[in-house]
């Protein structure tokens, strides 16, 4: 029922239209489904905060994507008229991203630890595999073979890099192709994770606002956003590549499906699929090369 009031608030024609909207949308509905998976899931309201966000937003999601596919169906063109042709369902996808980081964040930051424990646990288990991983590429761990240690070796950390998001990349096409807005559980994902990290930097800061009083929170939240641009350089591309992926899949998915079809569109639909696709894995490309010169050089 709240996610239909919602939805009601936040329609695909203002949002079209506004995709800044997308953000608010965000941190709302990812906030009710946060609350809603606690109290009435609590040993699973990590997972199930991020799926309750995802099936509130398909519906919104999924006529967007419709309608992009109609506008690529009659308006055929290359992967770069593409994104210039399709930037506010770009813009709708960045904003769904922030407004999740943004979200956890700030929950992350305020909230008791015995909630946090249950809310957050799958994303501060991840964070931990990470660690690991990334301790046994630099060859810190007590038992790594130095043969897997990157240590220095930036080719070594962009190959650990791309693998990892190459993967990501081609579960959210094909989660986009089997179910349409499919791939908005991998974006949320994500988005969850750097809010985590981030509301970790938030806590660690706040020690630091003590002599505002009240307001030191709200100095160590925005410290905290403003050093959260320093994963900006290669997560731009990375989630720039997924997103693109993710739209090329879904307009993908909703032509395979749907009945009526011009007479050109199969084709033009395919050719720029590929296109799209092959644009999504060079952002990633980028994104983890990027990412490989800043862990080298900070190591």
């Amino acid at each position: 029922m709240i996610f239909m009031v919602l939805e009601t608030l936040f329609s695909a024609k203002s949002v079209h239209r506004h995709p800044l909207l997308m953000m608010l949308h965000a941190i709302i509905m990812s906030s009710i489904a946060m609350f809603i998976a606690y109290y009435i899931f609590r040993e699973s309201a990590s997972w199930l905060g991020i799926a309750f966000f995802t099936i509130g937003l398909i519906p919104l999601m999924e006529t967007l994507l419709k309608h992009e596919e109609k506008r690529e169906a009659k308006h055929p063109g290359f992967a770069a008229t593409f994104l210039a042709r399709h930037f506010n369902i770009l813009q709708a996808f960045a904003w769904i991203f922030i407004g999740l980081i943004i979200s956890y964040a700030f929950w992350y930051s305020v909230l008791p630890m015995e909630m946090k424990k249950d809310i957050f646990s799958a994303q501060e288990a991840s964070l931990t595999q990470i660690g690991q991983l990334k301790s046994n590429l630099t060859g810190s761990g007590m038992f790594t073979a130095k043969e897997n240690s990157c240590g220095k070796n930036i080719l070594c950390w962009f190959e650990a890099i791309i693998i990892n998001n190459s993967s990501v990349l081609a579960l959210a096409i094909i989660l986009s192709i089997l179910f349409g807005a499919g791939a908005i559980f991998l974006i949320a994902w994500n988005g969850s994770i750097i809010g985590v990290v981030i509301g970790k930097d938030i806590l660690a800061l706040a020690t630091s606002y003590k002599q505002f009083g009240l307001f030191n929170g709200i100095m160590a939240f925005f410290h905290g956003m403003f050093n959260a641009l320093g994963l900006v350089p290669h997560g731009l591309f990375e989630a720039s590549g997924y997103f693109i992926g993710a739209i090329a899949g879904a307009i993908i998915g909703i032509m395979v499906t749907k009945r009526h079809y011009y007479k050109h569109e199969p084709g033009t639909i395919a050719k720029d699929a590929v296109l799209l696709i092959i644009t999504s894995f060079a952002c990633i490309a980028i994104g983890a090369l990027i990412e490989a010169f800043v862990i080298v050089s900070s190591t």
